[in-house]
């Protein structure tokens, strides 16, 4: 079905239009890699150009608002779709569409304040809004979520979920809400993975990558690649302990690879010095700041990939589908969106992962903190 124009609503348009570039760009020397090419913005740039590519759009559209439209119209010249992407704010919009028009409203979160104001400001009440979900653990979701019932979804309204477990938990969030608010709709949730193309992923030769990261030729190696963070992804304290207990007479290898957050010297430290009281040192193997030259490298050098993650947040996994890609099994947490990803004993395995039985008492709390990683 032909479908177009898509209007793009995105709240931070200049800054999305950038890590479009910045993702796919190799530092230049004395640089560091963007820190922002993790997770959801990865995700989300990925989704801006699928769009950007598509045939089927007639027209690709941007919102922004009067304080912003220069960046962000600056930011989108610079960009490699910059031939297909319009940039208008409100007027620009109202001039350039009528009411019948084709419109599907995308915006890139599952709050959707501003597509719904802009809807209305339009006057096009029947255009249709399509939200996504990434990170849904965090208060301000929460409190997005209940203006964003309250000021009106229509039954044509969707949110994608990535994940069953995604699915489930907007389901939760959005259910009492709607039931609070009379005469308020419930937007359509259906499960739509994120998507990447695979192709980027191809392995590049094993003894070139090994070479290159100072990897033993004929070792299996063991790759974790994402953040080195036990609050907003992964506790590798235990990963290192299972490591521990392989036999050495095999030769195995773990490298630890990935962005450090804010202050992440401190966590890097504990986890080495965890290594060597483990009596690790010569097996572990550290890289920190990546760069998509070296996660290619990393991904083709690895015989295995594992991902440990234990956060609230990890609605999909794009790192476990980029390891498949590059032909790896998977072995990762029980845990969430990974469900959706490995079939265990064909292309993976999921090791059991809990919560307390009980956490009523923390689940009272949860709405006070201003973050998911307190809760």
């Amino acid at each position: 079905t032909k479908m177009g124009p898509v209007i793009l609503l995105l709240t931070a348009h200049h800054k999305m239009f950038g890590q479009a570039e910045e993702v796919s760009r190799e530092p230049g020397e004395g640089e560091s890699p963007s820190p922002d090419n993790m997770g959801a913005s990865v995700a989300g740039v990925r989704q801006l150009r699928a769009m950007a590519e598509a045939p089927w759009i007639d027209r690709l559209l941007a919102y922004a608002p009067p304080a912003s439209l220069g960046l962000a119209t600056e930011a989108a010249q610079r960009s490699s779709y910059a031939a297909r992407l319009e940039v208008l704010d409100e007027a620009g919009l109202q001039a350039a569409l009528r009411p019948e028009d084709p419109v599907v409203i995308v915006q890139f979160g599952v709050t959707l304040l501003r597509a719904q104001a802009l809807r209305w400001a339009c006057g096009s009440p029947r255009w249709p809004i399509c939200g996504y979900t990434y990170s849904i653990a965090t208060s301000g979701v929460y409190q997005s979520l209940v203006l964003t019932v309250a000021s009106g979804i229509q039954p044509y309204d969707s949110v994608l979920c990535c994940s069953t477990s995604a699915q489930i938990a907007m389901d939760r969030l959005l259910t009492p809400l709607v039931d609070r608010f009379e005469g308020a709709g419930m937007p359509r949730l259906p499960v739509v993975p994120l998507g990447l193309d695979a192709k980027s992923f191809e392995p590049v030769s094993r003894a070139e990558a090994r070479k290159a990261l100072s990897l033993p030729p004929e070792a299996v190696v063991f790759l974790y690649l994402g953040r080195i963070d036990p609050r907003y992804k992964a506790n590798l304290q235990p990963l290192l302990a299972a490591f521990s207990r392989l036999d050495k007479a095999r030769d195995a290898h773990l490298v630890l690879a990935g962005g450090r957050p804010p202050g992440g010297d401190e966590i890097l430290d504990r986890l080495r010095f965890r290594a060597v009281e483990l009596g690790l040192a010569d097996r572990v193997h550290w890289l920190t700041d990546v760069t998509a030259q070296d996660r290619k490298r990393l991904l083709s050098a690895a015989d295995a990939f594992v991902s440990p993650a234990d956060n609230l947040q990890e609605s999909f996994g794009i790192a476990v589908v980029e390891a498949m890609c590059a032909g790896l099994p998977v072995i990762a947490s029980d845990w969430n969106g990974y469900r959706d990803l490995v079939v265990p004993e064909e292309t993976g395995l999921l090791v059991p992962t809990r919560l307390p039985e009980d956490i009523s008492t923390l689940s009272r709390h949860a709405s006070l903190c201003s973050e998911y990683d307190f809760h």
